[in-house]
């Protein structure tokens, strides 16, 4: 399925479950989260992450994509999903973002969050955004133009009609 105004790079979906879907894009691994976010989903996603990243030379970057929750911490089972996640890295990710869709408080408290997880990701560059629009980060990453924040959005409302 390809996002309209992005001429050649088609959604490629990896997984589907009832809580989550995986999809590729370009350079970027879509982790497209329906309700609420949880540790099987952070879990698949890097899973599948060093084969995907291993066919795109020049880096790819993992994106998290929460709908509006309600603000609670993560429990244990999502920080241990998280920490491994950041501890067996592939080395072709570029870096992985999480857009928090809704509250700006929402987005400040996990972005108080990864930035602890961050001490333990190598070095590995992990950002909090509130919107695809602020997801322009991805393109600086891998040198990627072709990743705008309407592509990227175009391409997250396709993995969700799906």
């Amino acid at each position: 399925m390809e996002p309209p105004g992005s001429p050649g790079r088609e959604v490629e979906f990896l997984e589907r479950t009832k809580d989550f879907s995986a999809a590729g894009w370009g350079r970027v691994l879509l982790l497209v989260f329906r309700t609420r976010s949880t540790a099987e989903g952070i879990e698949r996603l890097h899973a599948l992450a060093p084969s995907w990243a291993a066919a795109r030379p020049g880096g790819v970057v993992l994106l998290n994509v929460v709908p509006p929750q309600p603000v609670r911490p993560p429990d244990e089972a999502m920080r241990a999903a998280l920490r491994r996640a950041m501890q067996d890295g592939s080395p072709e990710v570029a870096g992985v973002g999480t857009i928090f869709e809704g509250s700006v408080f929402v987005a400040a408290f996990v972005r108080a969050l990864m930035a602890g997880l961050q001490r333990h990701s190598g070095g590995l560059p992990m950002r909090v955004f509130r919107s695809a629009a602020e997801a322009g980060w991805a393109a600086e990453l891998v040198d990627g133009p072709e990743i705008t924040a309407d592509g990227l959005s175009e391409a997250i409302r396709a993995v969700r009609r799906a």
